[in-house]
């Protein structure tokens, strides 16, 4: 059985790190379906070794290393950041709030999607014998889980869009209720980035007022930021260690995994790499300090586009002395706009199935890189919400962060155990 392990609170996991003698952690509770009316409870002591069992760590960001959801720091960036010398936005931003939780709402795979030329109702006839007895045929996969099909359409809002090239094959196949799921969301989470895209609210912000943004006003989880650094200066002391030719007595694969210092990813489906960026500055303390710990490399996630020269979007959207938006006579004389977002929104990562690709490929890659097979590196995932579904399970340590009733669920329904984790004074 898969199991993962959950800290309802972030206190707890700098003890995967730098245990304390005075503190230790408990089994509070263990959550699957249970076959038979009884859970099993496997003691502390063998909990907290598969814990212990990994090398690099890749992690979630909204509402696991931060405190809250920050996308709506977006819409006080287009309102109190952006300069006004843009357009005003075509769309507010409660605007393009209400029609994403309208599509929430209403998103149901018989409305938004279709196969093309396959007809919804075309299932076979049953089966008969030369008696005439019906013998029922054996219910088809529903389509959309099936990894082969490449030409699902969505229909949204009047727009049309393949959302998905291809659907990635999860480790437990009882995932798949989740990846079907999660087929569904991204053709809204689509929509949605092309509102925000189309209406102009990001137009104007530069790259050094979002990452100051996440530096200064995005919140993060205190035990979250005390894991990480503990993460990054253990692979400090590994590889200083590993230099000096000391401190690694052990022997074959284990003082191999020993002697290579292990990394840190992030994998997220927010919407800027900079504010990103800005708030593990925090974390780690400068910017320098940052490209040291999560290069270019270690970090996956949409991104907003700049131009670094005139583009036709930010001329046209720029105001003109009496506030008028430039006529296309203006646009030749406006001159250059100089790392300006132009309001669009690159996609790499809308949903969980894009974040398994994404995982997926940073085992593949590291792999490859090392020279390694992929079961030589052990991984952990750290993660608060069913779009971190699929990377959790692929851990080989999954690590949920927080309350969240709906992962919960999806673990229940999945077949996946999940234990609860607490921190308790030894005393």
């Amino acid at each position: 059985m898969t199991t993962l392990y959950r800290f309802t609170t972030a206190d707890g996991l700098v003890q995967l790190i730098h245990p304390n003698s005075s503190v230790s952690l408990h089994v509070e509770a263990v959550h699957h379906h249970q076959l038979n009316g009884q859970a099993t409870v496997p003691p502390a002591f063998a909990v907290v070794k598969d814990l212990l069992a990994f090398d690099q760590l890749v992690c979630d960001f909204d509402e696991t290393i931060t405190d809250h959801d920050t996308t709506c720091s977006f819409d006080t960036l287009a309102s109190q950041v952006r300069p006004d010398h843009f357009a005003d936005p075509q769309m507010t931003w409660p605007e393009i709030l209400q029609a994403y939780l309208d599509d929430l709402e209403k998103v149901n795979v018989s409305d938004l999607c279709h196969l093309n030329n396959t007809p919804s109702s075309s299932l076979p006839p049953p089966a008969t014998t030369d008696k005439g007895l019906f013998h029922p045929q054996p219910q088809p996969t529903h389509r959309l889980l099936d990894p082969k099909i490449r030409e699902l359409k969505c229909h949204i809002d009047g727009r049309t869009f393949t959302p998905e090239p291809e659907l990635p094959v999860p480790k437990v196949p009882s995932l798949q209720p989740w990846i079907h799921s999660q087929v569904r969301k991204r053709a809204v989470e689509k929509v949605s980035l092309d509102r925000v895209s189309e209406s102009g609210n990001l137009v104007g912000l530069t790259k050094a007022q979002i990452r100051d943004y996440g530096r200064h006003q995005i919140r993060l989880r205190p035990g979250v930021v005390e894991f990480l650094r503990a993460f990054v200066q253990e692979q400090d002391r590994r590889e200083k260690a590993s230099t000096e030719g000391s401190g690694v007595d052990a022997q074959g694969e284990e003082g191999l995994r020993a002697r290579r210092r292990g990394e840190l990813w992030i994998v997220s489906v927010n919407w800027s790499e900079d504010l990103i960026r800005g708030a593990m500055d925090q974390v780690f303390g400068s910017e320098e300090a940052t490209e040291r710990y999560l290069p270019d490399s270690n970090l996956t996630s949409s991104n907003l586009e700049f131009k670094e020269e005139g583009h036709e979007m930010l001329v046209r959207r720029m105001k003109t002395a009496n506030g008028n938006v430039r006529s296309k006579e203006e646009e030749s004389d406006a001159g250059t706009a100089e790392h300006f977002s132009n309001g669009e929104v690159k996609v790499r990562c809308l949903t969980g199935t894009d974040k398994l690709h994404a995982f997926q490929k940073i085992q593949r890659d590291y792999a490859t890189r090392h020279g390694l097979a992929l079961t030589d590196t052990k991984w952990a995932y750290l993660g608060d919400s069913s779009t971190d579904l699929g990377c959790l399970v692929e851990a080989d340590v999954g690590i949920i962060i927080g309350k969240s009733k709906s992962l919960l669920t999806e673990c229940e329904r999945s077949g996946i155990q999940v234990i609860d984790l607490v921190l308790k004074d030894t005393q």
